[in-house]
């Protein structure tokens, strides 16, 4: 009995520690902030809203030099903690966003099709 005893708590507790330390999914719904510099090397401040939906995800980005008003996000793919993104800024040039969750953060850069490119930190606000 005490045999049958041990071994059902040792199962339970494998199961516990196999449930634990499986990999969690992120939800990365929220509000995002944080800067990246453009070009002209000014500093911007972006600011992105992202909602879970059935299909993934939608959002908009937005920024404080007015480069960029409210654009909606698309092609987002969030995999492996790899997010890759596009919108495109107010002028209609289109910017490719690679980004890699890390200790909840999404960190990484843009690029545009002329070649310019620079880095992006952002936070989720609480």
């Amino acid at each position: 009995m005490k045999k049958l005893i041990l071994l059902l708590v040792a199962v339970a507790v494998f199961l516990c520690a196999l449930i634990f330390s499986a990999p969690q999914t992120d939800d990365l719904s929220g509000i995002w902030t944080g800067k990246t510099v453009v070009p002209t090397g000014e500093t911007d401040d972006l600011t992105m809203i992202l909602e879970k939906t059935a299909d993934g995800y939608k959002g908009k980005i937005s920024d404080s030099l007015g480069l960029v008003t409210e654009a909606a996000i698309y092609s987002f793919v969030f995999k492996d903690n790899k997010v890759t993104l596009s919108f495109a800024i107010n002028d209609g040039t289109e910017i490719a966003v690679e980004l890699t969750l890390t200790e909840g953060k999404l960190v990484g850069t843009w690029s545009d099709p002329g070649g310019e490119s620079g880095s992006l930190e952002l936070s989720k606000q609480k």
